[in-house]
């Protein structure tokens, strides 16, 4: 069994079933390691009492996180590689707050929704991450980094949704008050708009925040930028999200997150169609101005002032509108721009 993927519940299951023990052990073994960071759970002064248990177990239980490879810095922002089993990559970042950190982490190697804007898209998709490299990615920050995560956006590379059972396992480990207890409603999973797999979503009773990337208020530019909009067109989500309005499975409101690209949805038509949109819906909508990734020659941000006088329309406009101002730019390692390292990696163009 491994460690990273197991949840406490199961733990006791199984040793129930295999050694005839229980909760107490059970206990020790996810405290030993999910928070006190101590893989050796044979250390921990309950297996240290029961030896030959602990004796059985080592030849039973695995800890495989993956390996952090490269970390780099930037204004507290850092960007960590983490080298998989079978030799892949995957990018998280750490990002410093007043007293804690958030922790941006990636739910696949790579990515098939193809979004125009993001760097993790021209990767295509490689697989799903396992349960175990997603609270990995946790472990290393708490762990091996220090750093005080309180807060996880399932925001890098890859879609979630397009990997929800493993999504949903994995926030299951995270949340448990045993072992890493981060509290669900500080827990965000972002989708493209996978509108099926948010019902899944709010059906799992995670508590968790629904962000939903949406970048475009027609579907013809939104069709261009993502893909998927052919697919789950804008009047699906809207209806989707609708439906959702105070499911008990998700946290209250929805968070939309719009990225802002110069001369392509920042005009006042798309302020105006956005806040039609909007309309109805509980939601907090995030401005991002675009972030270019090396090579990226045809998508720009747009200055200060249009991202200023985009805000101030929708606000006119009765919404709830926050300016989110990239953070690891320089890293490489904002919104839309993971994955640099790992196509270097994979030297991919």
């Amino acid at each position: 069994m491994e460690i990273l993927e197991t949840p406490y519940d199961e733990w006791v299951g199984y040793l129930k079933t295999h050694h005839g023990k229980g909760a107490f052990h059970a206990s020790a073994l996810v405290r030993e390691v999910m928070v006190h960071g101590n893989p050796c759970f044979g250390d921990s002064k309950a297996f240290r009492e029961a030896p030959a248990l602990a004796a059985a177990l080592a030849g039973e239980v695995r800890f495989t996180p993956p390996v952090v490879e490269e970390t780099v810095c930037e204004d507290g922002v850092v960007k960590v590689l983490h080298r998989l089993a079978d030799g892949l990559a995957v990018e998280s970042v750490v990002i410093p707050m007043k007293g804690y950190a958030t922790l941006c982490l990636s739910t696949q190697v790579g990515c098939r929704m193809g979004c125009r804007f993001c760097r993790t898209g021209r990767m295509g998709l490689r697989r799903n991450l396992t349960v175990a490299e997603m609270t990995g990615q946790l472990w290393n920050a708490r762990f091996v980094l220090k750093a005080p995560i309180r807060n996880l956006v399932f925001m890098g590379m890859g879609e979630p949704l397009d990997n929800l059972e493993n999504v949903v396992r994995a926030v299951g480990v995270m949340t448990d008050i045993r072992g890493f207890s981060i509290g669900p409603k500080r827990i965000t999973v972002s989708t493209v708009g996978l509108a099926d797999q948010m019902t899944r979503l709010a059906d799992a009773n995670l508590g968790v925040r629904l962000a939903l990337s949406l970048n475009a208020s027609d579907d013809a530019v939104r069709s261009t930028l993502m893909p998927v909009n052919r697919r789950y067109p804008l009047a699906v989500l809207k209806e989707t999200l609708g439906a959702l309005a105070g499911h008990k499975g998700l946290r209250d409101g929805v968070l939309l997150e719009y990225v802002l690209i110069r001369g392509v949805n920042d005009r006042p038509e798309d302020a105006k169609r956005l806040a039609g949109f909007v309309s109805g819906l509980t939601a907090t909508l995030n401005l991002i101005p675009f972030n270019p990734s090396k090579g990226e020659t045809e998508l720009t941000a747009p200055c200060d002032a249009d991202v200023n006088a985009f805000h101030d329309q929708l606000v006119a406009r009765g919404l709830h509108v926050r300016r989110r101002w990239s953070q690891g730019e320089g890293l490489l390692a904002a919104c839309g721009q993971l994955g640099e390292e790992a196509c270097r990696v994979y030297r991919l163009p």
